[in-house]
């Protein structure tokens, strides 16, 4: 069993100076300036002065961009070591690959995939996420060796089974949630996570949502990915799965659905209604044919919107800038619709939406917030001529333009190195993963 820590790890303190920052405030600019991180907190974002501590150490940005790091609003890393395994297939054909591949998967294999995914994700920005599976506790413990933040559900699933499992995986999430809410020095945060309507019976969703209530958390689902998912939950109860989680009082909490691409004109009003945080997954949508979010409508409506990558099996990569990229492009695929999210709106989608649902101050460099940033070379020939920061970010920057990844004080990722971990050993675990899943 997991022991919580007491207090929390120590942090080196940090001046980073020579910036051109990006605080993700409102209405922000970038501007030239400092940033000051003592005990994990960033506690001066601004020109130049004088810090209130002596520095461990000072990190010359060089010009570079300055900013928060990114959230990834929905993923599966425990299916990292999946990346190419059902490809040029639909949804159901991914399915019927996938599912049989994870039956073979130890705790083991689980946790060297996880770590794998957080390689690629400090790698390229971002320093917590939202993730989904049945077997919780492998992840919640690569977690807690990286130094990253997130949100873990135990995935339930309820329509098939036998009698009295159904039972066992709420009770296996109600004490995943008494082991791990608030480990690894509050890194760790746990929601309820029913998969989806059409894998779940009414009874256990409900059963979720009070759950939720009861332990003060929030809720981590699938929503409206598919045509015939959407259908099946009208057909049964006669509303939308949007209305029937609402109906169900599990939008009371914090409430966070992936994909989203079937919700109608009223379940966007709903979603805006209650504060309920759509994860949009545009990449993993494209590669397995299941559509494209109506972002036309989300805007219209100001549905608070995050994105997430999906898992890598369903998507290739586990990138926020490649879902920035995706998004700001797609959104003028519907002619009948359009969005027109600024870069502004993106950047806010990938770095502060979907962390708002956990409670969580990181997403913006102020003064008191955590000190989850990145900086981000500007100097290679993607970035030239470059005639806006942020723009330029989206629709040029690389991942391997991310030259430092810091998580509560603490870098994970800088010049080419892993922080947390052996990323050779990573990479050759995955190998023998692989091997074991052929022999």
């Amino acid at each position: 069993m997991r022991v919580k820590a007491s207090a929390r790890a120590a942090c080196m303190n940090y001046i980073i100076t020579n910036a051109s920052i990006w605080s993700n405030a409102l209405d922000a600019e970038v501007e030239p300036g400092e940033v000051h991180v003592k005990d994990g907190i960033i506690s001066y974002v601004g020109p130049e002065k004088e810090p209130d501590f002596v520095p461990d150490r000072t990190i010359d940005a060089d010009g570079d961009l300055v900013m928060p790091s990114f959230f990834n609003g929905h993923t599966h890393l425990g299916q990292t070591i999946l990346r190419g395994y059902a490809e040029d297939v639909d949804m159901e054909g991914w399915l019927e690959k996938i599912r049989p591949a994870e039956t073979k998967f130890t705790d083991e294999m689980y946790y060297w995939s996880t770590l794998l995914g957080m390689c690629e994700m400090v790698r390229s920005g971002t320093t917590a996420f939202n993730e989904m599976h049945p077997r919780v506790r492998p992840i919640a413990r690569a977690a807690q060796q990286s130094g990253m933040r997130c949100l873990l559900a135990r995935s339930i699933t309820s329509r098939m089974g036998a009698a009295g499992e159904a039972e066992r995986k709420v009770r296996e999430a109600e004490d995943f949630f008494l082991e791990w809410n608030d480990g690894a020095d509050g890194r760790v945060k746990v929601f309820f996570g029913p998969h989806s309507y059409y894998n779940n019976m009414e009874p256990v969703i409900q059963q979720l949502g009070e759950l939720a209530k009861k332990y003060n958390t929030g809720i981590h689902t699938h929503l409206s990915e598919t045509f015939e998912g959407h259908r099946q939950c009208i057909r049964e109860t006669g509303m939308t799965p949007s209305a029937f989680y609402s109906s169900m009082g599990l939008m009371d909490v914090p409430f966070v659905a992936a994909h989203g691409v079937y919700m109608t004109e009223h379940d966007a009003l709903i979603f805006a209604a209650q504060g309920a945080c759509l994860a949009v997954c545009a990449r993993s949508n494209l590669k397995l044919r299941t559509g494209i979010p109506p972002l036309g409508r989300f805007q219209r409506h100001k549905v608070p919107v995050a994105l997430g990558t999906d898992s890598a099996a369903a998507n290739n990569r586990l990138s926020i800038l490649s879902e920035m990229d995706t998004v700001s492009l797609v959104q003028h695929a519907d002619l009948g619709d359009q969005a027109d999210y600024s870069p502004k709106d993106l950047l806010r989608m990938a770095c502060i939406t979907g962390r708002a649902t956990a409670g969580v101050r990181s997403g913006q460099l102020m003064e008191g917030w955590n000190a989850d940033l990145i900086i981000v070379d500007t100097k290679g020939v993607r970035w030239r001529p470059n005639w806006d920061n942020l723009t330029t970010l989206i629709a040029s920057a690389q991942d391997r333009s991310v030259r430092l990844t810091m998580c509560a004080g603490k870098i994970l990722y800088e010049d080419d190195v892993i922080q947390f971990c052996d990323e050779e050993e990573v990479l050759a675990k995955a190998i023998e993963c692989r091997n074991r899943l052929t022999s």
